[in-house]
């Protein structure tokens, strides 16, 4: 089963390659390499190429405009599952115009002015979604699927908390033996969006009351 993209799509997004001053021979490798991950939904990789982006020289007006709007796109791709750098980077391109048009400007308002508690929520959804999207399975029982979101906010918790030793044992022995369950109670993968995951893990966080915790 192919695993679905997180990154999403934005026409001509690589034009910075082929367009306005051209990286070394080195640095256009990892920078397409970093693109790949970025479209797989790498976070950092985003990030990264955001940066690079950002900082590629250019004396055309609309070369570096394009490149501008693009890091900004990756900015808002990264900033939604939660990257903190991501946010700061947001923040200064809104401070200082750059890569801001009417059609990302909404978005970019309703992602900086997330609380808190929605980035931590985001954060942890990605990482449950990385990991169902990763099992070898089509369907994810139930309680797995639960049960996944609450060792990601434990390992969360923490990660915050410093509280973690080498001694500790892992968390996933420390989860108890759920039994069988029927095939009502599975989830179809491949039809588990992103959106899904981040209300289930704001579910969670409601019930397990681990918000304080964390924070």
């Amino acid at each position: 089963m192919s695993t679905p993209k997180t990154g999403g799509s934005f026409p001509g997004k690589f034009c910075f390659f082929l367009r306005g001053a051209s990286p070394k021979k080195g640095s256009l490798g990892t920078l397409r390499l970093r693109h790949i991950l970025a479209e797989d939904g790498c976070k950092e990789s985003q990030v990264a190429l955001a940066k690079s982006l950002l900082t590629i020289p250019s004396s055309n007006f609309e070369e570096r405009s394009c490149n501008a709007q693009l890091a900004v796109y990756w900015l808002l791709q990264a900033a939604e599952k939660g990257q903190e750098e991501a946010y700061l980077l947001l923040k200064d391109c809104v401070s200082s115009g750059i890569g801001i048009n009417a059609k990302n400007h909404p978005k970019i308002e309703k992602c900086l002015n997330f609380t808190e508690e929605e980035k931590i929520s985001r954060r942890i959804a990605f990482s449950l979604f990385q990991a169902i999207m990763s099992d070898t399975e089509d369907l994810v029982p139930e309680h797995i699927f639960r049960e996944k979101i609450d060792l990601i906010l434990k390992e969360e918790s923490v990660e915050k908390l410093s509280t973690k030793t080498a001694d500790d044992p892992p968390l996933l022995q420390q989860q108890p033996y759920q039994p069988k369950i029927d095939q009502s109670s599975l989830r179809n993968q491949a039809h588990v969006s992103f959106s899904e995951v981040v209300n289930s893990v704001q579910s969670c966080l409601e019930e397990l009351f681990l918000i304080k915790d964390i924070m």
